[in-house]
This record gives C-alpha cells, structure tokens and sequence, in this order.
C-alpha cells in the first residue's frame, strides 16, 4: 500500500457511516493526502482531519450537518 492511500477497511467504515446516516455515499469523496491528512468532501462541504480518530471526527460533523446542501432562505415576503 502507497503512504497516500487509505486502508480499504477505513474507506468502507467511512461509507458505512455515511449510509447510516441516510446519506448517499456516492455523493461524498475521501482520499489520503500527502502530508498525512485526510480530506473529506461531501455535498456542500469540504474538511481535512489528521488521520488518527478521522472517521470519529468525521462522523460528528456529518451528524451535525456539516456537509449537507445548505436550505434555501425563503424569499422576504412583501
């Protein structure tokens, strides 16, 4: 395995956690970057975690909302 490349088993964790959540997996990305960290991005947002305890960190954020499309604000009504 390549220094910059994921464990397989993370990579499933990660898309567990994401399905779990009633997202769609396909709609988000995560990759090893050369410096260690791991960048995550999903549909409206991006955020990088050092490696050790990223899928906690990561789970939290989702949970949060973090990456979900942001709502619309409603028009001002006149």
């Amino acid at each position: 395995m390549n220094r910059c490349e994921l464990p397989q088993a993370e990579v499933q964790v990660f898309r567990n956690v994401v399905s779990a959540t009633g997202r769609d997996p396909a709609a988000f990305a995560v990759e090893m970057n050369p410096d260690g960290q791991v960048h995550v991005t999903g549909p409206q947002g991006s955020a990088f975690y050092a490696a050790p305890h990223w899928i906690s960190r990561f789970s939290r954020h989702l949970e949060r909302g973090f990456f979900d499309a942001r709502a619309q604000p409603e028009p001002p009504r006149h």
